[in-house]
């Protein structure tokens, strides 16, 4: 037989403290819902080949440009774009403006915080896949 609600204690006795312990036990199961919720983006945007590629490449590079990522995408530029979201929403990447060209710059510690030792694996992957193309890479003025 299940249990209702009708069937929970309709009193709660008073203990001193108890709010506190409850506010606290409220305050962590907040944390870890977020914390879930901020692995499963980061694990999202690393489910793609595309964006995983893009990831090894910044952990070697640190930052490309814009075009350079096209180059390595490979696809249009609406799907650029999303790969481009899916990254910044998880926080992997931001993008800065250096002169006329945005750059795509690794956040490299959200991505060591949620997987430790991660970049010394991608830095290993980044040499077996197809590289960037180096005569696109431009050296901006730093912003």
């Amino acid at each position: 037989m299940a249990l209702g609600i009708s069937a929970w204690p309709l009193s709660i006795t008073r203990v001193p403290g108890t709010i506190s312990i409850v506010v606290e036990i409220l305050k962590c199961t907040r944390w870890v819902i977020e914390e879930n919720a901020r692995l499963a983006r980061i694990f999202r945007a690393l489910g793609d080949q595309t964006r995983l590629r893009l990831i090894a490449e910044l952990v070697v590079r640190g930052e490309v440009t814009c075009g350079e990522f096209a180059a390595q995408c490979d696809c249009a530029n609406s799907t650029l774009t999303y790969h481009q979201r899916i990254l910044s929403e998880a926080g992997l990447i931001s993008v800065r403006r250096a002169g006329q060209f945005r750059m795509l710059v690794l956040q490299r510690e959200i991505l060591e915080a949620a997987l430790p030792g991660v970049s010394t694996r991608l830095a290993a992957m980044a040499g077996l896949g197809k590289p960037m193309t180096a005569g696109t890479a431009r050296t901006a003025a730093p912003a």
